[in-house]
């Protein structure tokens, strides 16, 4: 009697080990902070991305804002931080304004990078030096540091 199945019930589908990628299109535009698994943005962002998978961000996509993830494969333009644990991909396409914080790095001719790279096992984690009132010391890269007696 309670073990019956309704005849027009419907069971509902499992999805939990279907992929799920996110998508913004060309033409459309964003403010504000995403966090999110899988990303791919052609449109337009205006705020910070958090992906905890890939990124992908196409040739006509901008985004105006810091980017962290643990993939990315970026064509579009970036002005922010990119904080890509793993592998980040530059295309030729892409246009970059910020410093990068990275595991690996590919960079196809043509792409454009203005700001300092940081590759490191950590990527993001920081081991900067700390004065004693506790702000960070920046020191000059030197070919050949001399002692001085």
């Amino acid at each position: 009697m309670f073990n019956r199945k309704k005849p027009n019930s419907k069971a509902m589908p499992d999805h939990s080990n279907s992929p799920v990628i996110n998508i913004i299109s060309d033409g459309t535009k964003i403010t504000g902070t995403i966090v999110t698994k899988d990303f791919r943005i052609a449109g337009e962002l205006q705020g910070s991305l958090h992906v905890d998978g890939k990124c992908i961000v196409s040739a006509t996509a901008v985004v105006n804002g810091d980017i962290t993830a643990m993939d990315a494969d970026i064509a579009g333009k970036v002005n922010g931080e990119l904080i890509i644990k793993n592998k980040l991909i530059l295309r030729h396409s892409s246009d970059i304004y910020g410093d990068i914080h990275t595991k690996s790095l590919l960079v196809e001719e043509g792409a454009k990078f203005e700001g300092a790279c940081n590759m490191s096992s950590s990527p993001g984690e920081s081991n900067a030096k700390l004065a004693k009132n506790g702000t960070p010391v920046k020191e000059p890269y030197q070919l050949n540091k001399v002692a001085n007696d």
